[in-house]
């Protein structure tokens, strides 16, 4: 099967496999990237884990750290102290850097009932403290806004406009945006808003949706749903983005609390790869070659940055 370059797949699209077999899977069909979850390297060499994906020739994409909100989120409550969360995220990114993620994925974290400029504040005072370690370290922070039905549980930005806010109060230039199609493309108007930050996005994650959705983790392979995806690429691509696709998909089994009876998680590994990329493969293969460009993400930062534009 041809590689694609851009074409990556977020290892939660096969929840329950270990990183060995995502690997393999991945490498099997045709990827050139990997969106890595900390969480399936845990207890393992990371230098030996960038051998390992060296040698399948997989680029880490959107690099997921745990505990990678300020406030707290649903997937990782502890601990709450905002600071304490900075503080452990920053002690374990240089062992990360060693992957070379050409983003490292951030949410803001939500406290539900909290004076909400307090919130802000804190969190451009904990994301510099981020960026300016990302930074020395060469790393993209890409922060991700959710979809307004997940704001308590994961984020209190919940559109990209005010995302593009946050990122130019943070004001550092390793910090952008990572567009997540079904938490930002579900609105009327989201081609529209993409177009207006499209200059500070560094990272992508692509899921369709059929709406409504019965929760935060039931979503749909891409051209499985009823998202302008096609559009959304177009517009990506014209507005100069380079970096990856990743696939991320979220589809409970039970896992989060709902047992779906369509869940996509209780698929095989190789036919959950296989439909999860199979509109990306179509729209990408004019585009990408096997040997391909340096990692688009971070490539795009790097471009950013010698233009000297202060907010990516």
């Amino acid at each position: 099967m041809d590689r694609i370059d851009r074409l990556s797949v977020s290892e939660v699209t096969t929840l329950h496999s270990p990183f060995n077999s995502d690997v393999a899977t991945y490498a099997a069909a045709g990827l050139g990237g990997i969106g890595v979850w900390e969480s399936k390297l845990a207890g393992r060499d990371l230098h030996e884990v960038a051998d390992a994906l060296d040698a399948a020739g997989l680029q880490v994409t959107n690099l997921v750290p745990t505990g990678n909100s300020v406030f707290a989120n649903a997937l990782d409550p502890e601990p709450a102290d905002p600071g304490e969360r900075t503080d452990i995220l920053l002690a374990k990114l240089p062992a990360l850097a060693v992957l070379h993620p050409e983003t490292v994925v951030v949410v803001t974290g939500n406290v539900p009932g909290h004076d909400s400029a307090e919130l802000r504040r804190r969190c451009v005072t904990e994301l510099r403290r981020v960026a300016d370690r990302a930074g020395e370290l060469g790393l993209t922070v890409a922060l991700e806004p959710m979809h307004p039905s997940a704001g308590d549980d994961f984020s209190f930005v919940t559109s990209l406009a005010a995302t593009a806010d946050l990122v130019a109060d943070i004001g550092h230039p390793a910090v952008g945006i990572l567009f997540d199609m079904w938490h930002a493309g579900q609105g009327p108007d989201a081609v529209d808003e993409l177009r207006a930050v499209l200059d500070l996005i560094v990272g992508v994650h692509v899921a369709d949706v059929v709406a409504p959705a019965r929760s935060w983790a039931d979503r749909k392979f891409p051209g499985e749903g009823t998202l302008p995806i096609e559009e959304f690429v177009g517009v990506l691509e014209a507005g100069g983005f380079r970096g990856s696709y990743d696939v991320e998909i979220f589809s409970d089994d039970g896992t989060f609390g709902r047992r779906f009876p369509d869940s996509l998680w209780e698929l095989p590994d190789e036919d959950c790869v296989a439909r999860a990329t199979r509109l990306l493969r179509k729209l990408l293969g004019g585009m990408c070659s096997v040997t391909g460009t340096p990692p688009g993400g971070a490539r795009r930062t790097e471009d950013l940055r010698e233009e000297g534009r202060h907010h990516v």
